[in-house]
């Protein structure tokens, strides 16, 4: 939750912006397979993994995809943020440590 939105993923394979006050959907972005874990906000950066195997970063105001970091198997945890990285591991037993490119 962030500034009165919602951010949640689904089996559907969509990630979710839904309006607190106003109870509608903002935006969903569809990705490959279903989203397991939860999406994180950082700035103005929304993270989130899926079964597809992708490590998706979002503009979280309107759903547009910025970039995303393909790993070899699902993801199916939430990702850490710190110090300017993103954390996530996937199910062929990785850790990975993705830098935050600067937006700008």
């Amino acid at each position: 939750v962030a500034d009165g939105l919602v951010y949640t993923g689904s089996i559907d394979g969509n990630i979710y912006c839904i309006n607190i006050d106003k109870a509608k959907e903002v935006w969903r972005f569809q990705t490959e397979n279903q989203v397991t874990g939860s999406p994180i906000v950082l700035e103005d950066g929304l993270y989130c993994g899926s079964v597809d195997g992708n490590l998706y970063c979002l503009d979280n105001q309107t759903g547009h995809l910025r970039w995303k970091f393909k790993t070899d198997q699902p993801i199916t945890a939430t990702p850490v943020a710190e110090n300017d990285m993103i954390f996530i591991g996937s199910t062929n037993n990785q850790f990975y440590a993705i830098p935050i490119p600067s937006v700008g």
